[in-house]
């Protein structure tokens, strides 16, 4: 399979190739440097050999294991030189693509605010703390409550979602007209993705109406 003929077989290695090569080999499985460059696996194996790189040992998949040691020491903090030594046969590159394949982000970029809020309604709220959350996204508050050794309430323990009143349908339709914000601090309880979600049913139910009186 590896001897397959390509598109660029037998042609002169351009530098740009080369460049390719020096800079990915070891850090992304061999096989998809040669299918980007349309090269064989063994002509991307001599271009090694050729330029003196040390052959890398064939590449390995990520075992959970090292995904959780990436994703519990980087989102605490660690540097690459303290999460290195727990990962044998990786290199700085390899950790690095997979952080970030991960999507992983160090709890040391969450204010004081934000991990009070993550504290006090992770615990009880479990994955909907991340509508308290402006800008932080689902994977980034599971990596931090993770690191901080939150738990997931009990399944049933969880709050159902309260259902609107028809006082808070009213105050809704009053002030619908308010911005986000504003609109928000009229509803205690309520977080802004509640209320936003809301008001569009509302928008909806009015223009249903208004076009079924035309």
């Amino acid at each position: 399979m590896r001897k397959t003929r390509t598109e660029n077989h037998r042609k002169a290695w351009t530098q740009v190739e080369l460049e390719f090569v020096k800079t990915y080999y070891g850090t992304v499985p061999t096989e998809n440097i040669a299918k980007i460059l349309g090269r064989t696996f063994d002509a991307v194996r001599w271009v090694v050999r050729n330029q003196k790189q040390r052959l890398m040992v064939p590449y390995h998949p990520w075992t959970e294991a090292e995904k959780e040691i990436i994703r519990t020491h980087f989102a605490t903090g660690n540097g690459i030189a303290d999460i290195l030594p727990l990962l044998p046969g990786r290199t700085r590159g390899a950790i690095y693509l997979m952080k970030d394949k991960l999507d992983v982000h160090s709890t040391r970029q969450w204010s004081q605010q934000e991990r009070q809020i993550l504290s006090q309604y992770y615990p009880v709220e479990g994955m909907a703390v991340t509508d308290r959350l402006t800008g932080r996204t689902r994977t980034s508050v599971r990596q931090a409550a993770h690191a901080m050794g939150l738990k997931l309430p009990d399944s049933k323990a969880r709050p159902v979602q309260q259902k609107w009143s028809k006082e808070e349908l009213q105050r809704l339709e009053t002030n619908q007209n308010l911005s986000l914000s504003e609109l928000t601090a009229l509803f205690p309880g309520r977080t802004s993705v509640s209320v936003r979600k809301a008001r569009v049913r509302l928008e909806k139910r009015q223009q249903k109406h208004t076009s079924n009186s035309e």
